[in-house]
């Protein structure tokens, strides 16, 4: 895996913002795909956006409010996206140590 940059997530739930930060990564095919492909890089930063805004994605209803309540449990958070090169899972440790981004057939 490759680090990128550290990483802020803020989620608005019934309380004020709460922080988790965490190191971004991604796997090497998704790091060779953005680099081969502008479309992709872009849907990554989209997904990374609506990530650390506490959208959650193409996730049902239960996992949703997981990820809601993660944020105040310390639990781990998943999301998943649709793309130009498929579906990805952006992942949150429970320790909030880092944060990956990864193709679907990777996780």
């Amino acid at each position: 895996m490759y680090i990128i940059t550290s990483a802020k997530c803020f989620r608005n739930v019934a309380r004020p913002k709460t922080r988790i930060q965490a190191s971004l990564y991604m796997t090497q095919t998704v790091n060779n795909a953005i680099a081969e492909n502008k479309q992709f890089a872009k849907d990554i930063t989209a997904a990374l956006k609506k990530y650390t805004s506490g959208n959650w994605g193409n996730m049902c209803e239960d996992d949703k409010n997981s990820n809601d309540n993660a944020i105040e449990s310390g639990e781990r958070i998943v999301a998943a996206y649709n793309t130009s090169e498929g579906k990805i899972y952006i992942i949150t440790e429970w320790d909030r140590s880092y944060t990956t981004v990864m193709f679907a057939n990777e996780y």
